[in-house]
């Protein structure tokens, strides 16, 4: 009786490949104003790729900038030399845009920790409350978020430029096929090496206040014209 039973129940059909599987979105909770709103929420912003440009385009023109500020001033005597004892190629140059890194590497450094910054203060919760004030109701915490992450991010990127350095500057009997593995470890310990010049850390923290403060202000002005979206599963 048992078995007859189970047999006469059919079985549930099996989805077909590429067939579309309904799957529910986010439950809706009150908001501030009492009205429903899904209860995961996220901002895009589909501009990313013009943000990294201008981080790769502005940021060495920066440093480029803090190079002729040394020698203007007279403290191009403070500025690092190789491993060697030999001086630095002439700043700024492309072969020295600021402490030693050419403007490949710097390329890629200035695109990299810009591209960290903005999405991750892009991604900062902020009380609807604040939103609702517009700039200077976010900018606070974004600012705060921003003085924190971008130096960080900044002495983060200090290994691509010894990275690209290497590649540039490696002996000219070492082959190249070996070169990315030298310079691998030149990027892991030369690092350590630059701290105790004081000249290099204090320099990146500056430009790394800098700007995480002007991202921070710039997605606090563009945070209104994208909107948060709701997130569906």
């Amino acid at each position: 009786m048992g078995e007859e039973s189970l047999r006469e129940e059919p079985m549930p059909a099996k989805p077909k490949i590429g067939q579309y599987r309904h799957t529910p979105g986010s439950p809706l909770i009150p908001g501030p104003d009492g009205t429903l709103r899904p209860a995961r929420t996220k901002r895009r912003f589909p501009f990313m790729g013009v943000v990294v440009l201008g981080y790769a385009i502005f940021g060495p023109l920066v440093c480029a900038g803090v190079s002729a500020l040394f020698n203007v001033t007279g403290l191009a005597a403070y500025m690092p030399k190789l491993l060697s004892g030999k001086p630095l190629p002439p700043s700024p140059s492309m072969q020295n845009v600021l402490f030693g890194a050419g403007l490949h590497e710097m390329v890629v450094a200035c695109a990299v920790v810009g591209w960290l910054t903005w999405r991750t203060l892009w991604g900062v919760r902020v009380p609807h409350a604040q939103q609702q004030l517009g700039p200077r109701g976010v900018v606070g915490p974004l600012l705060f978020s921003g003085l924190l992450l971008g130096p960080l991010f900044t002495l983060f990127a200090l290994p691509i430029g010894v990275f690209g350095q290497y590649i540039r500057t490696a002996p000219t009997d070492q082959p190249w096929i070996v070169r990315p593995f030298f310079a691998l470890i030149a990027a892991l310990v030369a690092p350590f090496s630059a701290f105790f010049t004081l000249t290099i850390p204090l320099v990146l923290v500056l430009l790394g206040l800098l700007m995480g403060s002007l991202t921070a202000v710039a997605v606090a002005f563009l945070w209104r014209e994208f909107p948060e979206e709701p997130v569906h599963k």
